[in-house]
């Protein structure tokens, strides 16, 4: 009977796991692309934590659309704009609707100067250990 209890618990964290869906930054699998905001979204990542700003974006010289995971929409200063156009350097991940997804590390927008730097080199976010913090200032 424990027996069959553990497994069930098993199988139970196993499924709850795989129904979140989860990207992590790849640094063999980072790309650069240029293109024009085509949406701008809100997405929720982890329950209990801030969403997530997220960019449709159409790369004209490779004629795809990319998803980007920018970061949490408390971390951006700068609100995007539709129509902006701006560079991208990130990991390429896979998602279950076959979608282009990136984790963006950094962003050059053409209307700002300076590029808005999101990761580390090795993928870890810039807002690691800031959500404490900002969630005192509300």
């Amino acid at each position: 009977m424990k027996n069959l209890i553990f497994v069930i618990l098993i199988i139970l964290i196993v499924f709850s796991l795989s129904a979140e869906e989860r990207y992590y930054y790849k640094v063999d699998k980072q790309i650069k692309i240029d293109g024009e905001i085509k949406e701008i979204l809100e997405a929720e990542y982890k329950k209990g934590k801030e969403n997530f700003i997220e960019l449709k974006i159409f790369d004209k010289s490779k004629k795809e659309e990319y998803l980007i995971q920018v970061a949490p929409i408390w971390f951006i200063e700068n609100p995007f704009m539709k129509g902006e156009k701006i560079s991208v350097w990130g990991s390429l991940v896979k998602d279950d609707k076959n979608e282009r997804r990136m984790i963006a590390r950094e962003i050059k927008r053409e209307r700002m100067e300076g590029i808005m730097i999101l990761r580390d080199k090795r993928g870890f976010p810039m807002w690691r250990g800031m959500e404490r913090h900002h969630k005192d200032r509300m």
